[in-house]
């Protein structure tokens, strides 16, 4: 399981810089491509750091980030249930909630938790 999470996320992440070289000079470059890019570097990353340890999920717990032009950034909180939460946040809270995130995560990792 474990390669082939890592074969998709590098797939996905020549996918994302191929997107970002073919931009156009005189255009900036699209936000959410720099942040998925950014994500699939970390979760890159955080494989490697697991060796050959499996990843496992608890099954129908997720988190999914709805990014729709035009539209609020929206949380939305899946319980095992089916159970769905959902809240609008501010591109700034998203900012630093991903800030937060990360900073826990390296603090885990370095714990040796989710390994």
């Amino acid at each position: 399981m474990t390669a082939d999470l890592r074969a998709r996320l590098e797939t996905d992440r020549a996918e994302l810089v191929k997107l970002l070289a073919t931009t156009p000079t005189d255009r900036p470059l699209e936000g959410g491509f720099v942040a998925m890019l950014a994500e699939a570097q970390g979760a890159l990353a955080a494989v490697e750091a697991m060796g050959a340890t499996e990843i496992s999920t608890a099954t129908g717990r997720r988190v999914v980030v709805i990014d729709t032009p035009g539209a609020p950034i929206i949380l939305t909180a899946y319980a095992a249930d089916g159970e769905r939460i959902e809240t609008p946040i501010l591109p700034g809270r998203a900012l630093a909630l991903a800030e937060e995130l990360l900073t826990a995560g390296r603090r885990r990792m370095r714990q040796g938790e989710g390994r």
